[in-house]
């Protein structure tokens, strides 16, 4: 019996060549439209996370929105109402 010898083809040795190395990049970059449409789709979906500034809704009522409740539930007088008022015109004056 003669012995027969592996001898591996001549074109292995180089690795997957130019087309793997296409499909590589391909892969690649599908990954990384796939990550940015993600990214997208979650700031979409959740946009008061997307902001680190506050908006003015998310500041609440304005000051003379609370004294003109205030006076209208009874919890301050008007004497009270008329003088925060002015505590706040000069506020904003100053």
């Amino acid at each position: 019996m003669i012995a027969r010898h592996f001898v591996p083809p001549v074109h292995t040795y180089g690795g997957p060549g130019l087309i793997g190395a296409l499909v590589c990049l391909v892969v690649a970059f599908l990954l990384l439209v796939a990550v940015a449409l993600l990214v997208a789709w979650y700031i979409r979906r959740h946009p008061a996370s997307a902001s680190a500034v506050p908006t003015k809704a998310d500041q609440g009522p304005a000051a003379r929105e609370v004294i003109a409740l205030r006076y209208a539930r009874g919890e301050i007088t008007r004497e009270q109402y008329l003088q925060l008022l002015a505590d706040l015109g000069q506020q904003s004056s100053s």
